[in-house]
């Protein structure tokens, strides 16, 4: 593909998916690049996806490439240490922590799917303004 053919493109769903590929497509080259999200704001809060996002080292392969996972450390909590509880049948509970298998893992990051949202979004409102759009409070 040409380089200059690497342009406009419309994504829909401004969630982590599309604001992740917008921001893959960007650093790619990508231009005029249009991201449709019905909610009204990065920040809008959504109680049915309320959940939270673990960021380990496979998902960071695409943090790191953004030069975001600082970012994410930041906003997050830090899986170091793993435990295993034996709740018995009397409510006694006996709790281990497990030996890391690899030391030299990365550490995975826990945060909420609406900060990860927002922080790419501002990713996109401080670095690529030019080349992505996103439009809130759309239907398609």
């Amino acid at each position: 593909m040409n380089h200059s053919d690497k342009k406009n493109v419309v994504i829909i769903g401004g969630g982590p998916t599309g604001l992740g590929t917008a921001l893959m497509l960007a650093k790619r080259g990508w231009k005029e690049i249009t991201v449709i999200e019905k909610r009204p704001s990065a920040d809008y809060y959504e109680p049915d996806k309320s959940f939270s996002y673990q960021i380990d080292g496979r998902g960071q392969k695409l943090t790191d490439w953004l030069n975001i996972t600082g970012k994410i450390a930041s906003v997050s909590v830090p899986s170091t240490d793993f435990y295993l509880t034996v709740i018995n049948a009397d409510g006694t509970r006996k709790i281990t922590k497990l030996p890391i298998i690899d030391p030299d893992r990365k550490t995975a990051y826990w945060l909420p799917r609406s900060s990860f949202v927002q922080l790419l979004y501002q990713e996109i409102q401080d670095h690529w303004q030019d080349k992505i759009e996103v439009l809130f409070d759309t239907d398609c």
